[in-house]
């Protein structure tokens, strides 16, 4: 089984719990009879294209005392990894769909629903 396709089947949960890397190495592992550590993992999800025209505009907004959110599908582990090379604090509210349990394919409540777990 390749790695895209065994990952994807623990996205979800990754995506709407705040779940480590950690809770599905050894079933991923088992999934792909593979070896693979955590460390893998993460060196993996550092490898992702940042979008550079987002960025460079979230900066001139910046410019002008504008402040601009973000509402992402991603597993907390992976905005942490992501977090310095991309700039991530720079962008305010950072809504990260595992920290707050709703993902975009589920609905827009990711957009106005407030959630036990924090909220935004």
């Amino acid at each position: 089984m390749k790695i895209g396709a065994s990952f994807h089947s623990y996205a979800k949960h990754l995506t709407l719990e705040p779940r480590r890397y950690e809770s599905i190495i050894d079933d991923l592992n088992r999934d792909m009879e593979s070896h693979l550590t955590v460390k893998d993992i993460l060196e993996a999800a550092a490898t992702a294209t940042p979008n550079r025209d987002m960025l460079r505009l979230v900066g001139e907004l910046r410019i002008h005392d504008l402040i601009t959110g973000i509402i992402t599908d991603n597993n907390t582990e992976r905005i942490e990894v992501l977090r310095r090379p991309f700039n991530l604090d720079k962008f305010y509210p950072m809504v990260v769909s595992a920290d707050v349990g709703l993902g975009k394919w589920q609905n827009t409540k990711i957009l106005s629903n407030r959630q036990k777990r924090g909220g935004f």
